[in-house]
């Protein structure tokens, strides 16, 4: 039942019934329950981008620890310690990386239905200037259907301090009208204006080349004591208030030793920070730009004994590793690479998930590879959604 909250008493319409469930939407709230509150944001209920406004953070945090049990109990058929969901350090406007289909607004929930937006209460002040600056520029907006038009998506990223932003412009051509000086001009803070060029059907944001337009296209951004030079197409977490702790949380976990792999590495914020406790950590990452940005963070922070590998983890060759720490997509590690990671005989593996179900499909995996889960802390990376980060412990 999208939109309720527990303990509601709601009139509802059964709109979907499956084999064991039926889906409905809610026709009015007749007597709310104690967790539930009033959502801050204008759209919410129909922009997709938020799930859980409507619930107090406190329940929030209490429910995503209960998400994370029960996928390893309906998943993994096992009962894992679970720790207390770590707060995000700021509940609201903590988002610093945007993607906004045709500059315009969210999709709507299930759909690619645009719904328009002024502001965005998640994400950073400045990106909203960002994205309002762009609309002014009326760049021909690219219709999916037909597969015509420029402006498919504005992606922007922006830094802790707020004071440095780069954005991206995802266009359907080759060709973008010359405006970026004037983007710099109407927001002081953008240190770049990049064009991605994506002219591929279907729902994929960024292409595969870009071209700086003006400026730099990246931001500088410190964390936890490093300092990470970020492209606007490298992944770094959305939440860098929130990365401080989910890096330093990670590294507890992995402790020391002499080698270290870090799969799917991004631009090295795991990596570097696993260096001063080992003498020599390896980092593979597909992305050849985050390769890029994480071979230069290791030399803008003088860290010497961090290897970067790009290509997919899927192909990475076989190695000894004392400890090895997963941070997959989504989708998870899956059965290809935990049996990799097994034949590597690590004594410790840290897993970092964004997704519970995953996490626990690989936990199961990795126990009947000898690897047993001892321990798993959520973070809350994402307050407002139903996504939870998590950090799991397993040795052999």
């Amino acid at each position: 039942m999208p939109g309720a909250a527990p303990g509601d008493r709601l009139e509802i319409e059964v709109v979907e019934r499956k084999k064991n469930y039926a889906r409905g939407r809610i026709i009015d709230v007749l007597a709310p329950g104690p967790e539930r509150v009033a959502p801050p944001c204008p759209v919410f209920g129909r922009c997709g981008g938020c799930q859980w406004q409507h619930l107090s953070y406190r329940a929030q945090l209490r429910w995503k620890r209960e998400i994370v049990r029960d996928a390893f109990r309906r998943v993994a058929h096992m009962d894992v310690d679970v720790a207390e969901v770590v707060p995000s350090p700021n509940p609201w406007r903590y988002r610093h990386k945007t993607a906004v289909p045709l500059g315009r607004g969210f999709y709507a929930h299930g759909s690619h239905a645009i719904v328009p937006f002024e502001e965005c209460l998640i994400q950073h002040p400045l990106l909203d200037r960002v994205v309002v600056a762009v609309r002014a520029l009326e760049l021909p907006l690219y219709d999916e259907r037909s597969h015509t038009g420029l402006l498919r998506h504005v992606v922007a990223r922006c830094n802790l301090k707020g004071d440095q932003a780069v954005v991206a412009l995802v266009v359907n051509g080759d060709t973008v009208p010359d405006r970026a000086r004037s983007l710099m001009q109407a927001v002081p803070e953008l240190r770049g204006v990049v064009a991605n060029i994506n002219t591929r059907p279907g729902n994929v944001i960024l292409g595969d080349r870009s071209v700086t337009l003006a400026g730099e296209d990246a931001i500088t951004e410190e964390v936890d004591g490093l300092v990470f030079e970020v492209s606007v197409e490298s992944f770094f977490q959305v939440n860098p208030a929130a990365a401080a702790t989910l890096h330093g949380m990670a590294a507890e976990v992995a402790g020391s030793g002499a080698s270290a792999l870090d799969l799917y590495a991004g631009v090295g914020s795991i990596a570097l920070r696993l260096a001063p406790e080992f003498e020599h950590v390896t980092a593979v990452e597909i992305s050849a730009a985050a390769c890029r940005d994480a071979e230069r963070n290791a030399a803008l922070n003088g860290i010497s004994n961090v290897r970067f590998i790009p290509g997919r983890v899927e192909d990475m060759p076989a190695q000894r590793a004392d400890v090895v720490v997963l941070d997959p997509p989504r989708k998870g590690a899956g059965p290809e690479v935990v049996a990799s990671v097994a034949r590597m005989r690590p004594t410790r593996v840290v897993y970092v998930s964004c997704d519970p179900a995953t996490l626990a499909r690989d936990a199961r995996s990795l126990a009947e590879a000898g690897l047993q889960p001892r321990t798993a802390a959520p973070l809350d990376m994402f307050p407002q959604t139903a996504h939870v980060e998590c950090v799991a412990q397993f040795t052999r």
